[in-house]
């Protein structure tokens, strides 16, 4: 599988996205762009929720990252949810909270009707919101 860098940096992940919304590509754009791509990154454990019912994952806080846009706000990138699913339960057992943990999970381009990269923005507020939908998430070692 050929890789780009932010495929396996956290940091060149944000900055290829702010760039992206920069540039003028909205939601459906940014998730076809990274959709269906696996990730290489590590982060830290906030809460593991990998026995839920509904939806199984792990709460990750990501290294802090913060853009300014073009258009005055800022975005704040620094949290992941992984979703597990049974394949990759396995290898999630025994993770603790405040764990700092290698993973690969991919990117999802759409949830039903919704994309996989959704951005919030208000008029009200300078600060941009990321939503990122995952699938396959697995421990690496």
């Amino acid at each position: 599988m050929n890789k780009f860098d932010w495929q396996t940096n956290w940091k060149e992940f944000c900055c290829s996205i702010a760039n992206d919304i920069d540039s003028g590509l909205d939601d459906e754009a940014i998730s076809k762009k990274y959709g269906d791509k696996e990730v290489l990154w590590s982060g830290t454990i906030i809460k593991n929720e990998i026995d839920q019912e509904y939806s199984p994952g792990l709460s990750i806080d990501m290294p802090e990252v913060t853009y300014s846009l073009n258009n005055g706000k800022y975005i704040l990138f620094n949290y992941l949810f992984l979703k597990v699913d049974k394949r990759s339960l396995a290898s999630w057992k025994n993770s603790e909270s405040e764990e700092i943990v290698n993973f690969r999970t991919k990117l999802i381009s759409s949830n039903g009707p919704f994309s996989g990269i959704k951005f919030y923005m208000w008029d009200d507020d300078d600060k941009v919101i990321m939503g990122i939908g995952t699938r396959e998430s697995y421990r690496e070692k």
